[in-house]
């Protein structure tokens, strides 16, 4: 016989009613008190048409989020979220901050996301671009003519969000995708990477934000963006480095744009990831030096002409000292 223990959310009043017992007060749980003050409906987008809608920082405060049966609507959700069903859609255009859950992405047409989540799932869906971050590796099902690229995105808060979230920027496997259901008829895919330079400034009509966005400094300028701008394997090239951070890792995203600069060389951060060495590991990296294990380190796979030499160069005047990078 096993034994089963309740705990009550009941406070035992001071007195009995007339039968002899004792009344009592039922005590809310704080996540109830608070669903209690919000209206589900703007949580919701429904049979929306031809609209432009937004949800600005503090508007959504890690809630779910449902879009579903809408065209040719411009969707911008700039918070925390989190989770998001996007359904039914066609021709739409959806924005969002990092989301701590999944996003599930079903029945869509036509439709470009700008999406960061912690887990991404698409199904039933045609012609469909997707601008990603995912820490984990996303899965489409029952899909076709899907492009996929590195999340590009800035607001004014998304740094607070991502790390409300949890989501490291670094660690974005957007380009690392499983599909349950290849092509059994042909040898061509599913999906595609999306061109490097995909151009969501004209995909969003950037020129005419509303002032309530660009109040926000809303820009998808991979410049700005706070994760990182990476091709994937899509463009790699056989010149490739790698190169370690070992300490200031707040020099890491200063040291990729400047590298960016230098068009002739054409260099592109392949892969990036953010981890903390064992001991062990720190020995193979650095001659047996421990100063790896202190904290975490950034990796980031690099590819261009002559990348080596000019990570090397430019490496200088960045970190103030060899001890801080490996390459």
């Amino acid at each position: 016989m096993g034994s089963c223990i309740s705990f009550s959310r009941c406070k035992k009043g001071k007195e009995a009613d007339e039968g002899g017992v004792a009344q009592t007060e039922v005590i809310p749980f704080s996540w109830e008190s608070r669903k209690n003050n919000l209206n589900m409906e703007d949580f919701i987008l429904k049979d929306k048409e031809n609209e432009t809608i937004w949800k600005l920082p503090g508007s959504l405060n890690g809630q779910q989020f449902v879009i579903k049966n809408c065209k040719h609507c411009l969707v911008y959700l700039l918070d925390h979220i989190n989770s998001v069903t996007f359904d039914d859609c066609k021709e739409c255009k959806l924005a969002t901050g990092p989301i701590v859950g999944s996003i599930s992405v079903r029945d869509c047409v036509d439709c470009t996301l700008v999406v960061a989540a912690s887990q991404f799932r698409m199904r039933d869906c045609t012609s469909m671009d997707v601008l990603l971050y995912c820490p984990t590796q996303p899965c489409i099902e029952s899909s076709s003519q899907i492009g996929f690229g590195c999340y590009q995105l800035f607001y004014d808060s998304i740094a607070d969000h991502f790390g409300k979230c949890k989501l490291d920027v670094w660690n974005n496997s957007w380009y690392n995708i499983y599909d349950f259901t290849p092509s059994k008829q042909t040898n061509e895919p599913n999906w595609c990477y999306l061109p490097y330079n995909f151009n969501l400034d004209l995909c969003f009509n950037i020129k005419c934000l509303p002032e309530q966005l660009t109040r926000h400094k809303l820009s998808f300028d991979a410049g700005l963006s706070q994760v990182p701008r990476t091709s994937g394997f899509s463009h790699y090239n056989t010149d490739t480095c790698f190169m370690l951070i070992l300490q200031n890792l707040q020099d890491a995203r200063p040291f990729i744009l400047k590298l960016m600069q230098f068009k002739d060389v054409d260099v592109k951060a392949i892969c990036t990831g953010q981890l903390e060495l064992s001991t062990k590991q720190s020995g193979y990296f650095h001659d047996g030096d421990r100063k790896a294990v202190q904290g975490p380190v950034i990796g980031m796979l690099l590819s261009g002409r002559t990348i080596r030499k000019l990570v090397e160069k430019e490496a200088v005047d960045i970190f103030l000292s060899e001890d801080q990078y490996m390459v």
